[in-house]
């Protein structure tokens, strides 16, 4: 059972524990009580679900992509892109799996990965304004920063409000001797994540502020 369901779901999760039992071979069945308990925040009871739903329709592209999902929220990184390229190789048209694994890829350092399948997304439509903010990153580590400009300011043309989009065109433009920009866009970014009350983000922008 879910360690716990949020009151908004909690009768979808219970509900399903009957179904379970009266068709215990249903891939949907284990699908959809794994998708509810997603939205409950019991991701280790989502895997478990995922899984069973996995063995028992191992073509169910979606349950891959959510099971990586659970997996990344987890932190379990390996794992998650495991998923997403299983996902992709049932579905290659599965913008979203592009789109986490972009991300995932990101936080490992596989930033030619990242770019990669952040432009899939892009070109796939998933995500677009966030799809652009993962290619800038991955363009800002690998030095190529007028790209990183360039992804950032059309990420902000889709969504003015992504303080990661202001702080990688920001990082680039310092580093392209743009140092008045770069600043402003910068300034911008903890401007933002103050507002959204993200404390820890903002102050890592304030350092950064007083290193460059």
């Amino acid at each position: 059972m879910p360690s716990e369901c949020t009151e908004s779901v909690t009768i979808d999760c219970e509900d399903y524990t009957p179904v379970i039992q009266n068709a215990p071979d249903s891939a949907s069945t284990f699908y959809n009580r794994a998708v509810g308990r997603t939205e409950a925040g019991d991701f280790n009871g989502a895997l478990n679900d995922y899984s069973r739903a996995i063995e028992l329709d191992p073509d169910l592209a979606e349950a891959y992509l959510n099971r990586g999902y659970a997996h990344d929220v987890l932190g379990h990184l390996p794992e998650a892109l495991e998923d997403y390229t299983q996902a992709i190789a049932l579905s290659p048209d599965l913008g979203m799996a592009y789109y986490n694994r972009s991300a995932a890829r990101l936080a490992i350092g596989d930033f030619r990965g990242a770019l990669s399948d952040s432009s899939r997304a892009i070109e796939l439509n998933i995500n677009p304004a966030q799809a652009y903010v993962n290619r800038s990153a991955a363009h800002l580590r690998l030095g190529q920063y007028n790209k990183a400009v360039s992804d950032s300011s059309r990420a902000l043309e889709l969504d003015p409000n992504l303080p990661l989009a202001y702080l990688n065109r920001g990082s680039a433009r310092i580093s392209l001797s743009d140092r008045q920009n770069g600043l402003r866009d910068i300034e911008k970014a903890g401007e933002l994540f103050q507002s959204f009350g993200d404390e820890a983000s903002y102050q890592q922008v304030q350092k950064l502020l007083n290193d460059v």
